[in-house]
């Protein structure tokens, strides 16, 4: 479980930081808008996989035995 939770959150890393290299490609490297969309993408990439990792720990904490 916890190999398969370690190859979850490096996907998930990983398709953050591509989309906001992509998102830069897109934009321009220069300017206000190029930093707007780096700060937006960094931030929202990092919200994702902390939310991901807190539900994952939240689920962790439930039974042990289910049935």
């Amino acid at each position: 479980m916890a190999v398969g939770t370690g190859i979850t959150v490096s996907a998930l890393a990983t398709l953050a930081l591509g989309s906001r290299e992509l998102a830069l490609r897109l934009g321009g490297k220069s300017g206000a808008f190029a930093d707007a969309v780096w700060t937006i993408c960094a931030l929202g990439g990092s919200a994702l996989i902390l939310l991901f990792g807190a539900t994952l720990f939240a689920i962790s904490l439930g039974p042990a035995r289910p049935f």
